[in-house]
């Protein structure tokens, strides 16, 4: 029920109005009443409003003077100036001070229904906005707004909180070339939601990028009439996404509703829960337990003898040799449907392995590591995971050694199209299409080159950009910088740019 304070000082005139507002069945109650601005900043102290209708010559204290008042003290009221024809100079006052509205006597209830509906809008509106305001200091664990609102309605008793994950998930908060990057663009986990539940569309949802671009989280209140089937409607969510892009899309959500002050945790167990449940070339769809908490990590299967035999492998001349056992493993991994942590477990057993009998090789292997963990968070299948694994070659026989003059001709053209481009959208796919070969061989390449990805590279090259912009246009908004330099958005950019820098953008060029 939207909250209202009418400041009439003519009893009839209030009590029209009065009447008018609760007849119109738009969801509006009269809960309190002024003669003037002095008596109505009284009352609001105690009885909060969403809205107050105020006349505009009173005694005592007139509108526009109240106006005033309520701006610095409850800067979310929405207030509707009511007056005559003649005055249309304290219309245009009015309106300076940020009115929502003005409304002419004498009042017509066509007139006062096509008010109310827009209050309704710009009260649904604001709402939402406060919501997100608390539901970002809460997941960002910063402090809410200081300034007190005392006219806002409760939020929603319970949230539910779908973690979405677009291919594999990463190792690495540089993933703004991974492919699941750029499936949003196509499917849309607030669109999906809004089309799974037509009807309900004026619920409150809330959709931002999660740690990485791949990662999406959707947060909105379930409708009553779907609270009973929150599972049914996660996975309609999680098949209408997948429809609009090949890349498997796998969601980790809460079947039961969180409290608004336990958002910020329980993300944080869907993302571990997440991680325990991902597949590599396939979707989940997994809820959290009801009392919100992740449930503990299950231990591993014993792998120590495959990781023994893959660690021969990798010794005796790398994956394409010992095809046949690939092939086999890999169907192993499919049958069994192997988790990607699972996956990730024996890999970097078996290059332990292989360091533990090869401590000069440790340098080479360590950067297998990398190209590996790599490989895994771009893959989108286990085809990708093997090209890019066969690729490799044998960790302890210098496979990132020096280049060759060609493999260094290609790292250096794959490093002067990322500084030509760095703004634009790049993905490691665009890198394989470009220069001809297939995208892992490509950051294997470059790591050899560099010494480091393709992604972070260019995670590097967007950062100095970002540095010399604030510095030379120190009142650039950070948003601003974020775009400019090809971040797809100011949340992701602020946690690189601090992870990289050890302070955040905002405290650079203080």
């Amino acid at each position: 029920m939207i909250r209202v304070m009418i400041v009439e000082d003519e009893p009839p005139s209030m009590r029209r109005i009065a009447r008018m507002i609760e007849q119109s069945g738009m969801g509006f109650e009269v809960v309190s009443t002024a003669g003037d601005g002095e008596q109505a900043l009284e009352r609001l102290e105690s009885t909060p409003c969403d809205v107050v209708f105020t006349d505009i010559r009173m005694p005592v204290m007139d509108g526009l003077q109240l106006m005033d008042a309520i701006r610095e003290r409850l800067p979310a009221c929405l207030i509707v100036v009511i007056s005559g024809y003649q005055e249309y100079a304290y219309f245009s006052r009015a309106l300076r001070a940020k009115a929502a509205d003005y409304l002419l006597k004498p009042l017509s209830k066509q007139d006062m229904d096509s008010l109310l509906h827009r209050l309704r809008g710009l009260h649904e509106q604001r709402q939402k906005e406060l919501l997100s305001r608390r539901l970002a200091a809460e997941i960002n664990r910063s402090e809410l707004p200081s300034q007190p609102d005392q006219a806002s309605a409760a939020p929603p008793q319970k949230l539910t909180i779908c973690l979405c994950c677009a291919g594999a998930m990463p190792y690495s908060e540089d993933a703004e070339m991974y492919p699941g990057a750029a499936a949003w663009r196509h499917a849309s986990p607030e669109q999906a939601l809004r089309e799974a539940m037509p009807g309900d569309g004026g619920g409150f949802v809330w959709m931002f990028m999660g740690n990485t671009p791949v990662e999406r989280i959707l947060i909105f209140d379930m409708p009553a009439r779907l609270a009973d089937a929150p599972d049914a409607l996660v996975r309609e969510l999680c098949d209408r996404m997948m429809q609009r892009t090949e890349i498997p899309i796998s969601c980790a959500y809460t079947p039961a509703g969180v409290p608004l002050h336990r958002a910020g945790s329980a993300i944080k167990a869907l993302r571990a829960l997440m991680a325990q449940s991902v597949q590599i070339g396939k979707s989940v769809c997994v809820p959290l337990r009801e009392d919100g908490q992740g449930a503990p990590a299950a231990p591993l299967p014993q792998d120590s003898a495959l990781a023994g035999e893959l660690a021969q492998a990798f010794e005796s001349g790398g994956l394409s040799p010992q095809l046949a056992f690939w092939q086999a493993l890999m169907a192993q991994v499919d049958r069994e449907s192997w988790t990607q942590r699972r996956m990730q477990h024996l890999l970097m057993e078996a290059l332990a392995k292989l360091e533990a009998r090869h401590a000069d090789a440790s340098a080479d292997i360590e950067q297998a590591r990398r190209h590996i963990l790599e490989v895994i968070g771009t893959a989108l299948s286990l085809q990708d995971l093997s090209a890019g694994l066969e690729n490799l070659g044998e960790p302890v026989a210098g496979a990132f050694g020096k280049p060759s003059v060609a493999q260094r001709g290609v790292a250096e053209a794959v490093e002067r199209y990322l500084r030509a481009h760095f703004a634009e959208h790049i993905s490691i796919q665009m890198l394989g299409t470009v220069f001809g070969y297939v995208p892992s061989y490509v950051s294997l390449l470059f790591r050899k080159a560099y010494g480091v990805s393709p992604a972070e590279y260019l995670t590097r090259i967007r950062l100095d950009e970002a540095k010399r912009l604030m510095q030379r246009n120190p009142d650039m908004l950070i948003r601003e910088i974020a775009e400019s330099v090809g971040f797809k958005s100011q949340h992701h950019f602020s946690r690189v740019f601090k992870k990289n820098e050890g302070v955040w953008p905002t405290k650079y060029v203080e």
